[in-house]
């Protein structure tokens, strides 16, 4: 872990040394932070997570990491063939900031499944009137 690009990219941007380091399974990273085991962790920052462990995605405004934004990609052809599917997946652009996934993420982890979590952020969503038009 320690070894990654971001890691170093973040150790040269902010100056950190950290006095020590523990590589751990990834499932005990958030336990390890909320018990003080630990300082800092690297996560993903849409980690449902975050929020339900009382935790604070650190601003890199030196641009250390890259962003990793979700792009959607379409074969050739789908908006000829479901013109529909191809707007409505447009209109969900912007819509799924980090903050929007993390409790989307957080219901997921509470129990809901993924599929009706979606389903009522897509309904929500289209009924705001941001729907494609």
């Amino acid at each position: 872990l320690f070894q990654r690009a971001e890691w170093r990219a973040l150790e040269r941007a902010y100056g950190l040394r950290f006095a020590s380091r523990r590589t751990m399974d990834p499932s005990l990273l958030y336990q390890a932070v909320t018990a003080r085991e630990v300082d800092v962790i690297g996560a993903y920052s849409c980690d449902g997570r975050i929020a339900s462990h009382g935790l604070v995605v650190l601003a890199d405004d030196r641009r250390a990491i890259p962003p990793y934004d979700a792009v959607i990609l379409a074969r050739p052809g789908l908006e000829a063939e479901r013109p529909r599917v191809v707007r409505v997946l447009t209109a969900l652009g912007g819509a799924l900031t980090p903050q929007a996934m993390r409790e989307l993420n957080a219901r997921v982890d509470g129990g809901e499944s993924a599929r009706a979590v979606a389903a009522s952020f897509l309904a929500r969503r289209l009924a705001s009137g941001a729907s494609a038009r």
